[in-house]
């Protein structure tokens, strides 16, 4: 068990590794070579993105790649978040995370908004999934861009809750009306 917990952690930093180099406009054949302005591009769309991105191998219950709004949303450091397995951000979902990433892989693409995001501290995000399936290295990844709901979700509730006290108010004006 062992020796394959170190094959799997190899395999793992091999992977963040092409996808570092690939980002930093680096590829494993030329070291030192100069970024394209295109690589630069998407470098700086990746880092700077408004939303977290992971790049992620469910076969290998890997992260390759997190962005720094990854790491914000689920309070971890970089490294932290490549060390940990997949399956910790969904610890009570694995079933419904890999039908996810299947239909991924034999879409192109997809999205949910049926999964949540367990932080550093045990919190759970309610969270919306975009993917699409990529690969690396030979390898099946899926990149996703996700979206922390709770704010939609407690404005979702406000709105029902303000509803259903409008909706009150005007069967007590009837009733009131009526007598």
């Amino acid at each position: 068990m062992g020796n394959q917990m170190k094959k799997r952690n190899s395999q793992h930093r091999q992977g963040a590794d092409t996808i570092k180099s690939a980002r930093s406009g680096r590829l494993a054949a030329e070291p030192g070579a100069a970024s394209s302005p295109a690589e630069e591009l998407y470098g700086k769309i990746f880092d700077h993105s408004n939303d977290a991105i992971f790049v992620v191998d469910p076969a290998q219950d890997t992260i390759a790649d997190a962005n720094p709004r990854a790491c914000a949303l689920l309070g971890y450091s970089r490294d932290e978040l490549l060390s940990i397995p997949m399956s910790s951000i969904h610890p009570n979902e694995m079933p419904v995370l890999r039908a996810f990433a299947e239909t991924v892989f034999q879409n192109g693409r997809g999205w949910t908004d049926e999964l949540s995001c367990r932080t550093k501290t045990g919190e759970h995000l309610p969270a919306e999934i975009s993917a699409s399936s990529i690969e690396v290295d030979g390898q099946k990844h899926i990149i996703a861009m996700v979206r922390d709901m709770t704010e939609r979700r407690q404005a979702e509730a406000a709105e029902r809750e303000l509803a259903l006290a409008d909706e009150r108010n005007r069967l007590a004006r009837e009733i009131h009306d009526s007598l």
